[in-house]
């Protein structure tokens, strides 16, 4: 939460785009780690299996996929959105509310904005 809170103060100084980024990259690592953790371990300190931890929508994912593999596809989802940010998300900063929709209404102003930050 205190991120959210830095981010948003942030948001118009470093941009967008590098903020989505090196956030995606972040929980993707993150996500990596708590993974092999889990690979490794196992079970939650105590001997209580980590499956108890979930959420019941994550319950039946977990038994597809183990609870490793469960992070391990976060962090792919991740991953894709780094993609899909540096791809396809074009950088508003430092543009009013009346430039970013004009932008939005020409194509080629929406390209040449993706392609200026690359």
């Amino acid at each position: 939460m205190v991120a959210t809170f830095g981010a948003v103060a942030w948001v118009d100084r470093f941009g967008r785009r590098p903020l989505l980024m090196i956030g995606s990259v972040g929980m993707g690592v993150s996500l990596v780690v708590v993974g092999a953790m889990f690979e490794r371990v196992g079970k939650l300190p105590g001997g209580t299996h980590s499956s108890t931890t979930t959420t019941a929508g994550t319950v039946t994912l977990v038994a597809l996929i183990t609870e490793a593999g469960t992070f391990w596809l976060f962090a792919g989802f991740c991953a894709v959105t780094f993609v899909f940010v540096s791809r396809f998300v074009p950088e508003t900063k430092g543009k009013s509310l009346e430039e970013v929709q004009s932008m939005w209404g020409d194509p080629d102003a929406v390209t040449r904005a993706i392609t200026s930050r690359r």
